[in-house]
């Protein structure tokens, strides 16, 4: 290894009585290698390092710790393990904006492959006791002629092959059913790994409007996608055209996807209105007309009341000479009833009063 010479100045907190003797206090000449200059290592001169188990005092070649990471549990110190970049991994809460559409994302490079001719299967003694003897010639029974290689799981469960996906799945549809070699009762699964999906999350088109047209940008849009579920895509030409927000997203249920839902950008608040794309041709997408959904969505009691006293006022309109409706006899039986239970001890005079008042008004 090459050396240069680098004059370095001694610290300040550097005792002068325990320097060397004719140690110059403005500078001492070292040796330093070449490779710490361009940014190597440099550990202690003299002592010596393991890159094993980062410590000093020994060698690779010579280390005998007994390594294990406090992260991963594996053969290496946890400042060189592998996962540490990894830490900052967590589940994403998506979809929560109303009830039902909630769920925690965890974000992946490539989802799993799934091969759809796997012929392997899981046989669960549900009633009895097999052995895997038993359990192959009770398959041979079922299906002879295959050569049945059977291994144990953990209690009452067998792993094996199927001589194809069709067979296994015919099997698995069958159900549970009766052993014929010992007393007992089985049934298949598919795959010999139990922790499978339980289905996949259902992706539609949305569009919303509410935004003004300098908010209507990609990451804004994105980010109003983890209110329904996750984003997947946005169609910004879509967008641009039509001044209206168009997404992609992976939803729970897209039935419970809001019309409503109110989201602070910045300091303020915008209202947004959803629909989902649903029956669209093939070919480019149309602008959902949400005017006309909102007035048909609408319940009947979410209707506007009608006008009360409008209909209270229908007597003074009728024509000379017509009866009054039912209608207006029962807005002016509760009030006469009120009236009466209003007044305590009330005379007779009063109530015959009170009923010429009201022939007055053309009650009959």
């Amino acid at each position: 290894m090459t050396t240069t010479k680098t004059t370095l100045p001694i610290p300040k907190s550097l005792n002068t009585d325990t320097a060397p003797p004719g140690s110059n206090t403005a500078g001492v000449l070292i040796d330093v290698p070449e490779s710490s200059q361009k940014g190597g290592n440099h550990k202690s001169k003299g002592k010596p390092y393991c890159y094993r188990c980062h410590t000093k005092g020994h060698t690779m070649s010579v280390c005998t710790a007994v390594l294990s990471c406090e992260i991963c549990f594996g053969d290496h110190v946890k400042k060189v393990c592998p996962n540490l970049k990894n830490l900052q991994a967590t589940a994403i809460p998506c979809g929560y904006a109303v009830e039902g559409l909630g769920f925690y994302f965890i974000p992946v490079i490539e989802n799993p492959k799934l091969p759809s001719d796997d012929k392997s299967a899981v046989v669960r003694v549900l009633e009895g006791s097999l052995t895997a003897d038993q359990l192959a010639v009770e398959l041979d029974k079922l299906l002879p002629g295959h050569s049945w290689v059977i291994e144990e799981k953990g209690n009452d469960a067998f792993i094996t092959n199927f001589p194809s996906a069709e067979v296994l799945n015919h099997m698995v549809n069958w159900g549970p059913m009766d052993t014929k070699t010992v007393k007992g009762k089985i049934r298949f699964e598919k795959g010999a790994e139990n922790d499978v999906f339980k289905y996949e999350i259902d992706k539609v088109w949305v569009q919303f409007r509410g935004l003004p047209k300098e908010l209507r940008e990609f990451p804004i849009i994105w980010a109003i996608g983890s209110i329904l579920g996750v984003p997947r895509a946005v169609d910004t030409k879509f967008t641009k055209k039509n001044g209206r927000a168009r997404l992609k997203v992976a939803v729970l249920n897209p039935d419970l996807i809001p019309d409503l839902v109110d989201v602070v950008i910045g300091d303020f608040v915008y209202e947004l209105q959803f629909r989902v794309e649903k029956d669209m041709t093939d070919g480019e997408s149309q602008v959902i007309d949400m005017d006309s959904t909102m007035d048909e969505d609408k319940a009947p009691e979410e209707k506007e009341p009608e006008n009360m006293d409008h209909d209270a006022n229908k007597t003074t309109d009728d024509p000379a000479g017509k009866a009054p409706g039912k209608q207006t006899n029962a807005s002016v039986a509760p009030s006469g009833q009120h009236k009466s239970k209003a007044v305590t001890g009330a005379s007779t005079e009063s109530m015959v009063m009170a009923a010429k008042l009201a022939g007055a008004t053309g009650v009959q």
